[in-house]
């Protein structure tokens, strides 16, 4: 398992909130999102890749939450899909310093691909 944690003010005028997202993954394509300050709610997310061009993502909420919310998480997933789309790997991408633990989660990934690669940097 591979976890990370995102903390973020969400402003929603007229206050600010302070929240928290943290991300479990647990093996390729399934991850569990448990947000919590702003909305308290466990999303248990998988990706199947379908074929080369088509992948199916599923989110399953544990708790009852708002529509509005469930329908703010699928607004951003349909802003995304245009990344999702165009999204190709490269070896070494050009990486901001605010970008993450991207080359820690490829190095965890790697372990599951079925011919070795190698994860420099």
């Amino acid at each position: 398992m591979l976890g990370d944690v995102v903390q973020a003010d969400v402003c929603h005028a007229p206050r600010r909130h302070r929240g928290r997202i943290d991300v479990y993954n647990y093996g390729p394509g399934v991850s569990k999102v448990w947000f919590s300050g702003i909305v308290d709610a466990i999303n248990v997310a998988t990706t199947t890749p379908i074929d080369d061009e088509t992948t199916q993502v599923r989110f399953n909420f544990t708790s009852k939450v708002a529509q509005s919310f469930v329908n703010e998480i699928n607004k951003q997933v349909q802003e995304d899909r245009p990344i999702w789309e165009h999204k190709r790997f490269l070896p070494t991408p050009a990486l901001a310093d605010t970008d993450g633990p991207i080359m820690q989660f490829r190095k965890w990934y790697s372990q599951f691909y079925a011919e070795p690669y190698e994860v420099s940097r």
